[in-house]
């Protein structure tokens, strides 16, 4: 952990010093002074903070105007290391996601209790220097919910992001559902349709077209691999390759390749092979068998058929 203390040369900063001896974390010590282990840094320069402060885990600012006469005196000054200071401290902290750790002290209060003072006590300073002390704590206050205000702002945004996904997700999902629907359907009109023209006597088929062209032909609609059918969406020119001009012509019966682009298998991109079967009325759409003993993997939807 890498922990940036300022005001290192002070009475409160030596001793976090001294504490840090033998520490396993990373130590940076900063004051207005430069010394062999202490570098300089004006925590009122922004630029010069934000950059000692990097990439930070903890900030503990140790630095403060504390000639408690001279703040009378000079309390503008006072205001700019005791207050302004911080919220440059706590800026810095906020960009380097660390933890800022602001030293305050009792001057915020008015000396006129009769009990130990705690955080929760309302502060009343009576001089200049407890009162710049208690804004440079109203400052980190400041921060610490404007930061609190961005992290909720945030959460809210995902939290709407993953609702609208979750949405859109079950919509798709519905979609999918709704067309194996429509899909099983078919598949049933038309097994019993097949069923009826085997019963008559009918064995027309398209013998005429043995091969097609070379070329990706169409996709795969959707596909059951358990039951061996898939249905495949072929291109109008593949279709007029399939039955030339009579739309009342029988598909011929030809086997086509299925490929999946990436898929690296024994024969390559080729999952697996298809058979036509029927075609489905009003559209593009073609009922197969899928050839078991040319699987080389689980067609799926949106594999490319194509002809070799």
């Amino acid at each position: 952990m890498k922990i940036i203390v300022t005001g290192a040369m002070g009475q409160l900063g030596h001793a976090v010093r001294k504490l840090s001896s033998g520490s396993e974390h990373s130590y940076v010590f900063t004051d207005m002074n430069e010394s062999e282990d202490v570098f300089r840094l004006d925590i009122t320069d922004r630029e010069a903070v934000i950059s000692m402060v990097g990439d930070a885990d903890v900030i503990v600012n140790c630095a403060a105007y504390t000639d408690v006469n001279g703040a009378e005196a000079n309390e503008s000054v006072a205001m700019k290391v005791n207050a302004e200071a911080p919220g440059i401290l706590a800026e810095a902290a906020r960009e380097a996601g660390a933890l800022l750790m602001h030293i305050s002290t009792d001057y915020v209060f008015d000396g006129k209790g009769n009990v130990p003072y705690d955080e929760e006590m309302q502060p009343s300073p009576v001089n200049a220097y407890g009162r710049t002390k208690l804004e440079g704590e109203i400052v980190d206050k400041k921060a610490q919910i404007d930061q609190l205000n961005v992290e909720i702002t945030s959460l809210r945004d995902d939290i709407t992001t993953a609702r609208q996904e979750t949405e859109a997700a079950k919509e798709e999902l519905e979609k999918e559902k709704d067309m194996v629907s429509k899909l099983k359907k078919m598949i049933q009109d038309l097994q019993k349709s097949m069923i009826a023209n085997v019963g008559s006597g009918s064995s027309e088929i398209g013998a005429a077209v043995t091969s097609l062209p070379a070329g990706d032909k169409g996709k795969v609609l959707e596909a059951n691999n358990e039951a061996a059918f898939a249905i495949i969406e072929v291109t109008p020119e593949a279709m007029m390759q399939l039955k030339g001009n009579d739309l009342m012509r029988p598909l011929p019966m030809l086997d086509f390749p299925i490929k999946r682009p990436g898929f690296n298998g024994p024969a390559g991109e080729i999952v697996g092979r298809v058979r036509l079967r029927q075609e489905v009325p009003g559209k593009n759409w073609i009922v197969c068998d899928i050839l078991s003993n040319w699987t080389q993997a689980e067609i799926k939807k949106n594999d490319v058929v194509f002809a070799d």
